[in-house]
């Protein structure tokens, strides 16, 4: 690693024919004069190796600086090596004197501080331009100066971005494009997006804000500035990084060679290092040490770390040391987020090292700076799909913690696949879905990414390893997408359905509608594969509940209806439709209201219709759909994990045959999955000979009727 520290201070070989460029010798232009944009031996401004004359005042220090800020041109966006070159060292120089007083900012004109703005990113020191960049803002304001308001904001959103305060960063982000397009300046309106887009990215919220501005400005491409263009490449990019990851990849690469065309380092050096985690359209080595030469010679200290840290990376650095290495830039450069970015990296490790001992898991999230780290992330929202996968593994393993849940109830603006599917599979979770249907999320797809495969393949490892002892089997087989030409009907339904529980989660009832519609298009097939017959219930419950809240009653007792009687042919529960359906009956039709659970003296009550004269008549029971609903059954249930057991109680109503049907049922599975383990097979020798005297005494009782439905009631709120 091309460590600061490691950096020698002679530029120039003893002879003066070489120059060293951070890994090699180069030949120096000749007379041993260095090159217009290297720095003299003087200026190796590298992790310390600057020797501060401290007899120097600070008003010449500061008038150095001044002097040096001058050759920055105004004329560019980014960041441009001025020609002929600069001097880091009296730049760094002054940054430290203006480090223990900030009021030297305020001797600076508008155009020095704008200079200062542009010179001081390379080096770090965020909260010296956001003071910057305050000034600047409190000038544009009091002289209506709307070009140089908009620059303010979008120095202002660089260096909020830096210490962490993202919200503020996209408001100032913001703030700059809607100024800047007043005062007519496309120069920052196109950098404001991309430090918008950039932050909204990072925090999951909507980056679809300028795509139709963004697109506009493309296709006249001919007539905008070439600058202006590497911006809205690099806006692009982010735009289609959720819904078109290979073409937001190729955005990405012509950003990138734009920005190095056009010579603004710092979008070269933020591209760059975007592309080398790219799965198609990436950056190579050679390139990347090429890049990190230049920030060297030019003494660029935090984009020359960070392009180092970059080589590192696709060398194989551990993942253990990319966290401590982001740690120590972070602090080194005084860059809040870069040190956050490292801080979770270690987390996620240490949670994951932890996820087979789930007391040590509680005890590291009981930890009061992890526990206040994760609250930070959560408040942000800057909350990657590898954080997501982590807590979920969590929740899988059966880690019960506020912050699993919150972690995972997040409502996120823009999210990529990979996010979709771990929300997806929370969503189940929470809602108890039978393995079968989780097991439908696993498989992949011919046009899955490699990021959206690895995530199946992990969560599908971990959780096939937690059900395996119950006896659940996978019934699916797992497709190679490279051998692989099209999609079958279980694959095409199963993703749709994905898409169906993201669309419900955000409560999008319209958009829920049209999905279930098209799955529903495949109602043949599902009604003929036994494996997928519960995606056909689920669907129809979905379309009652979206009917519902559409306020379309009719249709929704419709396919309330229906999806009961696939639901029960599949095994799955039929609760939340029938409560649903109870409820429109009541509060739509005439019908008395639903009394609230602690004012029901007879709870059987729920359970029958009122007849014209006033009589009651029993609802038929919803299992065989032929005899009425009588009574109720309590099946015990225990399910053996080898080291755990489960084991609880199954409830149903219905008629007597089938709560017969129900306790031998639940009796048959007790005795195929619950002697795994010494404390399942004692409970299940107590449990089965309960069950089966229990067939015994099942008969018409609207007692043991209202008891069960009561239980029911209870435990499904």
């Amino acid at each position: 690693m091309h460590l600061m520290t490691n950096w020698v201070r002679d530029m120039l070989s003893p002879d003066g024919k070489f120059i060293w460029s951070g890994t090699e010798w180069i030949p120096a232009p000749p007379n041993g004069s260095s090159p217009p944009s290297i720095m003299n031996l003087t200026d190796s401004v590298i992790g310390g190796d600057v020797t501060i004359n401290q007899s120097i005042g600070s008003e010449e220090i500061i008038g150095q600086m001044k002097n040096e800020l001058e050759r920055f041109s105004q004329s560019h966006s980014g960041f441009h090596i001025p020609e002929g070159g600069f001097s880091g060292a009296i730049l760094l120089q002054g940054i430290k004197k203006i480090e223990t007083d900030r009021s030297i900012l305020q001797t600076f004109s508008n155009l020095q501080l704008i200079d200062f703005c542009i010179a001081l990113e390379p080096f770090g020191y965020s909260q010296i331009l956001v003071d910057a960049a305050t000034i600047i803002i409190e000038k544009g304001k009091k002289s209506d100066d709307l070009e140089l308001t908009a620059q303010g904001h979008l120095y202002k959103a660089k260096s909020l971005e830096d210490i962490f305060s993202l919200a503020e960063s996209i408001f100032h982000a913001d703030e700059s494009v809607r100024i800047s397009k007043l005062s007519d300046n496309l120069l920052t309106e196109t950098e404001g997006m991309w430090a918008s887009l950039r932050v909204r990215e990072m925090t999951n919220k909507d980056i679809r804000l300028y795509d139709e501005r963004i697109d506009q400005l493309l296709e006249r491409s001919k007539e905008i500035d070439y600058a202006c263009y590497c911006y809205l490449l690099a806006s692009k990019a982010i735009y289609l990084s959720t819904e078109n990851l290979s073409m937001s990849e190729e955005f990405e690469i012509a950003a990138y060679n734009c920005a190095k065309n056009d010579g603004d380092l710092r979008l070269e050096v933020y591209t760059a290092l975007e592309l080398a985690n790219n799965e198609i359209h990436t950056i190579s080595k050679e390139e990347l040490v090429q890049l990190n030469e230049k920030c060297v010679i030019n003494s660029l200290t935090m984009f020359a770390n960070l392009t180092s840290f970059t080589i590192d990376l696709l060398d194989g650095l551990p993942h253990m040391a990319i966290g401590k290495k982001f740690i120590e830039i972070g602090e080194t450069y005084q860059i809040p987020i870069i040190k956050v970015i490292g801080e979770t990296v270690i987390h996620l490790l240490n949670l994951s090292d932890k996820i087979s001992q789930l007391d040590d898991v509680m005890n590291y999230l009981e930890k009061k700076n992890v526990s206040e780290f994760f609250e930070k992330l959560i408040h942000s929202k800057m909350v990657s799909s590898d954080t997501l996968m982590v807590f979920l593994m969590l929740k899988i393993s059966g880690v019960k913690h506020e912050l699993v849940n919150r972690m995972l109830e997040l409502n996120l603006e823009s999210i990529n696949e990979e996010s979709k599917l771990i929300f997806s599979i929370n969503h189940l979770i929470d809602n108890r879905a039978p393995p079968s249907q989780i097991q439908h999320m696993f498989i992949i797809g011919k046009n899955d990414s490699k990021g959206l495969m690895d995530v199946k393949h992990s969560l599908h490892k971990l959780y096939a390893a937690i059900i395996i002892a119950s006896g659940d089997s996978f019934s699916y087989t797992e497709i190679d997408p490279n051998n692989y030409l099209e999609l079958d009907s279980s694959q095409k339904i199963n993703n749709q359905a994905m898409e169906l529980s993201s669309v419900v989660n955000n409560e999008q009832w319209g958009q829920a509608l049209h999905l279930a519609d098209r799955i529903l298009l495949e109602k043949n097939h599902l009604m003929s594969d036994r494996t997928d017959m519960w995606i056909l219930g689920s669907t129809l419950q979905v379309l009652g509940i979206s009917y519902f809240n559409l306020e379309r009653f009719e249709e929704s007792m419709k396919s309330l209806d229906e999806s009961m009687f696939w639901n029960e042919k599949s095994g799955e529960d039929t609760s939340v439709a029938q409560e649903l359906i109870d409820h429109i009956s009541n509060t739509h039709y005439n019908r008395a209201p639903l009394p609230p659970l602690e004012q029901i003296d007879n709870f059987a009550n729920l359970n029958t219709t009122q007849t014209s004269n006033g009589q009651s008549e029993n609802v038929l029971c919803l299992h065989c759909y032929k005899r009425p609903k009588t009574t109720g059954a309590t099946a015990y249930t225990v399910r053996g994990y080898l080291i755990m057991v489960e084991h609880g109680k199954s409830w149903a109503v219905g008629c007597p045959t089938c709560m017969r049907l129900h306790l031998l049922k639940e009796t048959f599975w007790n005795f195929l999955f619950g002697w795994w383990g010494i404390k399942a097979f004692i409970m299940n020798c107590i449990t089965i000979p309960i069950n089966l005297i229990s067939i015994i005494f099942v008969k018409n009782d609207p007692e043991k009727l209202q008891q069960v439905a009561l239980e029911i009631r209870i435990n499904s709120d």
